[in-house]
């Protein structure tokens, strides 16, 4: 038997609620795969409930969004201590937290993400079997959204994602 909406929102707020401790477990055996994955999963689990909360009209998304914003703070800092080969960005789509900062009223770090999109798009092939064109795309219209300004490579990244939908209204709502 499905769960009913309700079921659903409280299943989520518990898992999300339960995530800092595996989180915590993973920076002590400093495994930084188990971390990033980890924290991707608190944060998902938190904006599903807060979304269906708002949207089976149980209440607003504002405190499971919080507790998503919260729960990332400082993220990126810990995920380099553990491990600082690797660009923890790459690993945890840090830009959905910006978002739910972003809907909160919260402040953005523009030149983080500015960094993180840099100078270069990745090959085309990178693009198509990594979904890294969906993570750019929405760097990149969420640095636009922060600072007013479209990423200097904007026109090249969509011409790499022209053959989907999503892209056309993209540009059309986002358009350098």
């Amino acid at each position: 038997m499905a769960m009913t909406p309700e079921q659903s929102a409280a299943f989520y707020q518990e898992q999300a609620e339960s995530y800092p401790a595996s989180i915590a477990a993973a920076k002590e055996r400093r495994d930084f795969c188990l971390l990033t994955q980890n924290q991707g999963l608190f944060v998902k689990c938190a904006l599903t409930s807060g979304i269906m909360r708002w949207r089976h009209g149980l209440g607003g998304p504002r405190p499971m969004f919080g507790l998503a914003v919260e729960g990332s703070t400082g993220f990126l800092a810990d995920a380099a201590a553990v491990d600082p080969s690797k660009a923890a960005w790459k690993h945890f789509p840090f830009e959905l937290v910006d978002y739910l900062r972003l809907l909160l009223g919260e402040p953005i770090d523009g030149g983080f993400v500015a960094g993180c999109l840099g100078d270069s798009l990745p090959e085309k092939h990178e693009f198509e079997n990594l979904h890294l064109a969906d993570r750019f795309l929405d760097m990149a219209v969420l640095l636009k959204l922060v600072t007013g300004r479209p990423w200097p490579r904007w026109g090249e990244l969509l011409g790499l994602r022209a053959a989907k939908r999503r892209t056309a209204l993209v540009a059309e709502t986002f358009g350098a």
